[in-house]
């Protein structure tokens, strides 16, 4: 019989399972395979916010402007930078985008290799809206200050002592003697009230503060009690002139002092 009419049964057959060239079997693909479903991808938010990191907004600009300290600002733009860890590139872009008025005009009218070098741009800002130029100004101002009508004695003070710090940034002492002299030379519209709150001879701006506030109610005070008291008045009728004479003692005043009054 040829070979090719013999029974399927005497052929040989192929094995048909798969063959592993690393020597594993079918356990070990398993398990990788169930490991790589078991693990844990990050969310897209989570990355989102590891790699955008927020940073503090600057909520100050600075304009040269009356009300404007280029000390306190400087001081207040470097914290910022600090916590945002910005690079001193950004820091320059940053602090020109804060600039406004003639500020902004100074800064963008100095030369270009000023403004790209953030430490340069400093200290020429510093030379133009600075305590040291301008201190005149800020000790003028302290001088010419008056108390305003309505304004408080204690935030009378504080003004005044706001500016001579402005004038005197690193001589606390010499800003304590000035604004006492000034508060006391200006706190009160009479000379009287004045020279009260001088006898007590305060030795801090607070301390002349609260004398001055103790004798403005003190003074207040004996204004009521002025208002309650009545006026007594002794009227007497001369006999056949038709006038008549009142004796007024006037409240606050001794028994034996009265005025006389003919009508």
């Amino acid at each position: 019989m040829p070979d090719h009419q013999k029974s399927p049964t005497n052929r040989q057959h192929i094995s048909q399972e798969p063959t592993y060239q690393d020597g594993h079997g079918p356990d070990v693909i398993a398990e990788s395979d169930q490991a790589r479903s078991s693990r844990v991808e990050p969310e897209p938010s989570v990355v989102s916010r590891a790699v955008h990191v927020q940073e503090y907004p600057v909520r100050r600009t600075f304009s040269g402007a009356n009300s404007d300290v280029w000390n306190e600002f400087l001081q207040y733009f470097e914290n910022l930078a600090e916590l945002n860890s910005w690079r001193p590139e950004k820091s320059r872009r940053v602090l020109l985008s804060t600039l406004r008025g003639q500020a902004e005009t100074f800064a963008y009218g100095t030369p270009l290799v000023i403004q790209r070098d953030y430490d340069r741009l400093k200290r020429k800002m510093g030379d133009r809206f600075g305590h040291t130029a301008m201190k005149e100004k800020y000790i003028a101002e302290a001088k010419l200050r008056k108390r305003q009508p309505g304004e408080s004695l204690r935030d009378f003070g504080q003004a005044l002592e706001d500016l001579y710090r402005r004038a005197y940034p690193d001589n606390p002492d010499i800003v304590e003697e000035n604004a006492i002299k000034a508060f006391l030379d200006k706190c009160g519209q009479s000379d009287d009230f004045r020279l009260a709150v001088k006898r007590t001879r305060p030795r801090t701006l607070q301390g002349a503060v609260i004398n001055a506030m103790q004798e403005e109610c003190l003074r207040v005070g004996e204004k009521e009690l002025a208002k309650d008291k009545p006026v007594n008045r002794n009227v007497y009728e001369v006999a056949g002139g038709g006038n008549r004479m009142e004796m007024i003692n006037n409240a606050g005043e001794s028994p034996g002092r009265m005025s006389l009054v003919v009508k």
